[in-house]
């Protein structure tokens, strides 16, 4: 959001916003579903084993940590991926070294997506037999909330990409110019997108 705020594309930088607050919020109710699931629990390296305890949960995590990774076509990938091409199509040094910051931002995100959902739900069970055990899914009050946040996570990206950011929007950035950071970005190698 920073890095597209500083080249200009400030209607990315406000489209990763909007998108990002759906797909971190999910993220963090779900952690919120977990650490209740199992006595109020913190430590990652004390989970596993989940999945099989929790389903409904697991497929949360893994919409969120998919969009946060910006997997195509869910949320994170519209922004995401807009602000990294962007960057590269601004055509400065700082424009190019933004770009491949972002780049191994993105791999690190990934990383660490991936670690997350293996520790807390894929490896055998480190923790106690007791929270293990009374591991559940969590109630209405919070599956609802989740499920409003996945879908979102989901499709909100598609929808509001044209309307926010790219040619034809009404969209006029901070010092009164149409951006042009998103047609340049049309036109960038292939190898780079």
């Amino acid at each position: 959001m920073v890095l597209a705020s500083g080249i200009g594309a400030s209607s990315a930088s406000i489209f990763h916003l909007f998108n990002h607050a759906f797909f971190k919020a999910l993220l963090f109710l779900s952690a919120g579903s977990v650490i209740h699931a199992i006595a109020d629990e913190q430590d990652l390296r004390k989970m596993g084993g989940l999945i099989t305890r929790q389903k409904y949960t697991y497929t949360m995590i893994l919409v969120g940590s998919l969009a946060l990774m910006g997997f195509p076509f869910l949320t994170g990938y519209y922004s995401k991926d807009a602000i990294i091409e962007m960057s590269y199509a601004a055509y400065t040094v700082t424009g190019t070294f933004g770009h491949y910051l972002l780049t191994v931002s993105a791999m690190l995100t990934a990383f660490y997506s991936i670690r997350v959902i293996n520790l807390a739900f894929i490896q055998t069970p480190q923790g106690s037999k007791e929270n293990y055990e009374a591991a559940h899914e969590p109630g209405v009050a919070m599956s609802l909330p989740l499920l409003i946040l996945s879908v979102a996570s989901i499709y909100i990206g598609y929808v509001m990409k044209d309307i926010v950011m790219g040619p034809g929007t009404p969209y006029i950035d901070f010092v009164g110019r149409y951006e042009h950071h998103s047609i340049e970005s049309e036109f960038i190698p292939t190898i780079i997108k």
